[in-house]
């Protein structure tokens, strides 16, 4: 086998392997017989309450059960009938909130800083603490850190497309052209 057959056979297999590559299953396929969760309708939406969390709570209309399933897809912290919500003020000032009316929601407190609450809420609750509590902004679902793409990453990846043995054969791409198709 040449060199030049080499490089076509592995470009030919790149531009196969990046082509399947978007039809391959991501372990997130829904389960067979389970519902998809109910869309948000225009007239649901709530501006003081991120999309999910009125999701959330149409879904916990229909049952805890169906919560919890949507809470695990959408990778939702919930404990019982409860999410960690982080609560807005309108001011940028959480004295700014009635901290006795969220009381009265079963609303817990779990965090506060001059700008920001970091609380538990009924899921049942959320539109009424959104609508009702005076000096409430947004509510929205806590912010998940993602890291960043490291050497670390780079190599691993390299590895999982089995690369390694090319490199080590010294085949590193030089010289080969790379077309990209976008078909989104």
């Amino acid at each position: 086998m040449t060199e030049e057959t080499s490089r076509r056979l592995i470009v030919f297999f790149l531009v196969f392997a990046f082509l399947l590559l978007p039809l391959a299953p991501t372990g997130q396929a829904k389960k067979m017989g389970e519902p998809p969760p109910k869309p948000v309708k225009a007239e649901e939406i709530n501006p003081r309450l991120e999309t999910v969390l009125v999701q959330l709570e149409i879904e916990r209309e229909t049952g805890l059960a169906r919560a919890e399933q949507l809470a695990e897809a959408k990778n939702i912290t919930m404990t019982e009938d409860r999410v960690t919500v982080v609560i807005e003020p309108q001011t940028g000032e959480v004295n700014s909130i009635d901290r006795n009316e969220l009381g009265k929601f079963g609303v817990r407190i779990d965090a506060s800083s001059r700008t920001l609450l970091r609380a538990t809420v009924p899921v049942a609750n959320l539109s009424e603490v959104a609508n009702q509590v005076q000096g409430i902004g947004y509510i929205r679902l806590p912010l998940t850190p993602h890291p960043t793409v490291t050497q670390k990453t780079t190599v691993e990846t390299i590895d999982k497309t089995g690369a390694t043995s090319y490199h080590q054969a010294g085949f590193k791409g030089q010289g080969t052209n790379i077309a990209v198709i976008d078909i989104g």
